[in-house]
């Protein structure tokens, strides 16, 4: 740590014309310096150390700036002995600015071990000061050593929790926040890895982002926390009940069916109105059934599909027929199979007008009217370890949908194979070299898509 009154050479002396301007100003060109501020992290620290110590000046400022303090970073594997004196600090010149929080226990034990919870103790009585809240926790004891938290947060907009249980000995409930109703009016994302059952406490209808895992271990009762999703934009769900030796009751285990169908009655239906962009991540078969109503809809990614996944994505989709993006990762061979098939055999008729297609020449328009699933889709994205995918002997054949797409892009990682590519122009062939998927996303949304195409390789 530094103070205000340390030496500092000469050579660090304010002769220069960037120490002219007022003190407000560099105030605010040091905190636009920072992290993005919904990840803090060890970075930010380091920032503001290096800014305090170039000059006196800046030091002074960096001391009476509170946002320069307000990112606060524990991790217990990179804790040292001055760990306590350092967040004590951050949370003194931080003063009554809200503050983002991430606390991570990467060393696996029992319990929070003494540092970790010494900083717990000086950290927990600012939790309602906190603009964003991020625990990677261990094991069930940490988590109860830590939760609930106060159920008063009236700055909190950000809440990600990732719990790597040690067993299923633990049952819950797993409760977030103290009392009946938590009092959380700017919450707009909330993100959950983890074995929790009770979130009926939580106010979610000011929530734009959600993401729900439950795929290491346990099993999570999201149903009430759905419900009302009046400003949800973004929704990620990835279920699991592979852990189960025997599968309980169909409406006891977070299966697709449970968390969107509810039922079936038309007054329980899950209603997203704003909702533009749906995650399913499957790690099971449980899929039987979706219901569920979003009207703006435009980008849907999908995660190791099987093949009756897909049947049931497949007539989903006829009451979706805006999507612009759909992303398959992982997905069963005979899932893309199904899915190529439908998307030029479709039932649905086009919409208004291709519109959303204008590279198409006119002398098909007519003859695609009648056949396409999703007259919207601009992008189909595939990324898969199979090489039928992207290669045409004994594989799938893309030549239908030449015509029906603007950008048919397939992913392919691992070991390169020989043998003759798909030469198609609206195919757009990469091949990432490692296991690490290391390729560009691209915003299917944005005003300008750069469409690669390619002749025979």
């Amino acid at each position: 740590m530094f103070s205000a009154h340390q030496q500092l050479p000469i050579s660090q002396s304010s002769e220069t014309a960037i120490h002219h301007l007022p003190d407000e100003l560099m105030a605010d060109i040091f905190t636009r310096l920072l992290p993005y501020r919904r990840q803090p992290g060890a970075g930010a620290w380091q920032v503001t150390t290096t800014l305090a110590s170039v000059c006196s000046l800046w030091r002074s400022i960096a001391l009476s700036t509170p946002s320069l303090w307000s990112m606060i970073y524990f991790n217990d594997s990179k804790a040292c002995s001055g760990s306590q004196e350092i967040i004590s600090t951050q949370l003194q010149r931080s003063k009554s600015r809200p503050v983002d929080l991430v606390f991570r226990l990467d060393l696996y034990g029992i319990g929070l071990a003494n540092t970790s919870l010494t900083v717990w103790k000086i950290i927990e009585p600012h939790i309602s000061r906190c603009h964003s809240l991020a625990f990677q926790l261990t094991t069930t004891q940490d988590f109860f050593q830590i939760f609930p938290l106060p159920g008063n947060l009236p700055f909190l907009s950000s809440f990600r929790c990732n719990v790597g249980f040690s067993g299923l000995e633990h049952y819950g409930p797993y409760l977030l926040f103290e009392g009946e109703a938590c009092s959380t009016p700017r919450l707009r994302e909330l993100s959950l890895s983890c074995n929790f059952r009770a979130l009926f406490n939580m106010d979610t209808s000011t929530l734009s982002t959600l993401d729900l895992d439950s795929t290491g271990g346990g099993w999570t009762d999201v149903s009430t926390a759905l419900i009302p999703a009046k400003n949800l934009v973004h929704l990620r769900l990835a279920i699991s009940v592979e852990h189960w030796e025997k599968k309980p009751d169909p409406l006891e285990f977070p299966c697709l069916k449970y968390l969107l169908y509810r039922g079936g009655r038309p007054s329980n239906r899950f209603h997203a109105p704003q909702l533009r962009k749906l995650v399913f991540e499957f790690h099971s078969s449980s899929t039987t059934c979706i219901e569920a109503d979003f009207p703006c809809l435009v980008d849907l990614a999908m995660l190791e599909p099987s093949p009756a996944d897909m049947e049931v994505i497949i007539d989903w989709l006829k009451s979706h027929p805006n999507i612009v993006r759909l992303e398959l990762v992982n997905p069963a061979y005979l899932a893309v199979s199904c899915l190529a098939d439908s998307l030029v055999e479709g039932q649905l008729p086009l919409a208004n007008s291709l519109s959303s297609t204008p590279s198409l020449p006119e002398i098909h328009q007519e003859s695609l009217k009648s056949s396409l699933l999703l007259p919207s889709l601009c992008l189909l994205e595939i990324t898969s370890p199979y090489p039928e995918l992207t290669y045409s002997e004994a594989g799938i054949d893309w030549r239908p949908l030449q015509r029906a797409r603007p950008a048919i892009r397939v992913h392919h990682y691992g070991d390169t194979f020989d043998g003759p590519l798909v030469n198609l122009t609206a195919v757009e062939r990469v091949v990432a070299q490692s296991l690490e998927w290391g390729w560009e996303r691209v915003d299917p949304l944005a005003p300008e898509r750069t469409i690669l195409t390619h002749g025979s390789d």
